[in-house]
């Protein structure tokens, strides 16, 4: 699907329109880039973000959810573009309580310490 041309929606607008009420969503396979994350920010139920592998979100990406004030359970491993600065938007989720960082490079000790301010 296009993005937002010819009134064509990405998959991500149309879950995310679909499913407002969704509490878990698991994505592997490196399907999620930025773009399709931030389309995620009105499924504000989202308790689970599973996005393991999805190489092409970045740090910036992550400010999307923020938006998701439900959000306990996040799975970033093998999500090679979150660094240090990615946590910053991490550590504003209330209700955050799981969240794994296997194999994020660059992410270090500094970064961790945004997750305990």
């Amino acid at each position: 699907a296009a993005h937002g041309s010819g009134g064509v929606s990405s998959w991500a607008d149309v879950v995310a329109r679909s499913l407002a009420g969704l509490r878990e969503l698991r994505v592997g396979g490196g399907a999620l880039t930025d773009f399709e994350l931030m389309s995620l920010r009105p499924l504000t139920n989202l308790t689970h973000l599973d996005i393991t592998d999805s190489q092409e979100v970045t740090s910036d990406g992550l400010s999307a959810l923020v938006a998701l004030k439900q959000l306990s359970v996040v799975g970033l491993e093998g999500c090679l573009g979150v660094g240090n600065p990615g946590l910053h938007h991490l550590a504003l989720l209330p209700a955050l309580r799981d969240l794994d960082l296997g194999a994020c490079d660059d992410v270090d000790d500094e970064g961790l310490h945004e997750l305990t301010k």
